[in-house]
């Protein structure tokens, strides 16, 4: 069944593993139900910054922005999304639809990969600042601790798009989400992934955040 919806600074990513559980105190950081919600707290960071930037304000957690088509490493296939985005994935896992969401599943670890288009306001990286502001004052990340926020660029049709990383840890897990602003839309990739094999799977995740195409 459904859980109940926790929203929080426009619905970037849904959060939560993909098995439906919360835990204690609830991993849904932008609303754990059939349907995301659309953002129902607003944040102040409101401005619609232009969605292009002529080069990103640092090197992204997994490489410098390329080309529409980047080459994938052995493992990875292109997928395309609804409304025409691309990303690779890697082999055998498993793909589902949910909301403004679409997923990819690991199925011997529940690793996955996680495509959300629920819009939100505001420049990518002050997105993040607010919404992490937001799950550390409700607690609904527990165990909520942030490693990285960069800016960052995201190359398509010789324009490279306004994005941001943010990677943190919460309640056993280990993730890395993009935020990407591009033609009016909002994406964000999330890769979500046991803290335990961390390690293990970095390589393959920066690989899969680094070839969305909006």
């Amino acid at each position: 069944g459904a859980l109940p919806a926790l929203v929080i600074v426009g619905a970037a990513a849904v959060l939560f593993w993909p098995d439906g559980k919360q835990g204690t105190g609830g991993d849904g950081a932008r609303g754990t139900q059939t349907q995301p919600a659309q953002a129902q707290t607003q944040t102040g960071v409101s401005a619609q910054p232009a969605d292009s930037a002529p080069t990103p304000a640092s090197t992204p957690t997994g490489g410098a922005p390329t080309d529409d088509t980047p080459s994938l490493p052995a493992g990875l296939r292109h997928v395309t999304g609804p409304g025409g985005f691309t990303i690779g994935v890697p082999e055998g896992w498993t793909r589902r639809e949910q909301g403004a969401s679409t997923f990819w599943t690991d199925p011997a670890t529940g690793a996955y990969i996680q495509v959300d288009r629920t819009p939100w306001d505001g420049d990518p990286y002050h997105h993040w600042q607010e919404w992490e502001r937001q799950v550390i004052a409700k607690n609904v990340l527990p165990g909520y601790r942030r490693i990285d926020l960069v800016s960052t660029g995201v190359a398509a049709g010789g324009t490279v798009y306004r994005a941001a990383d943010i990677e943190f840890t919460w309640n056993g897990k280990h993730g890395i989400d993009r935020g990407v602003r591009a033609g009016g839309r909002t994406y964000a990739v999330f890769v979500a992934v046991p803290e335990s094999r961390w390690n293990d799977y970095r390589p393959t995740m920066n690989n899969v955040i680094d070839s969305f195409r909006p």
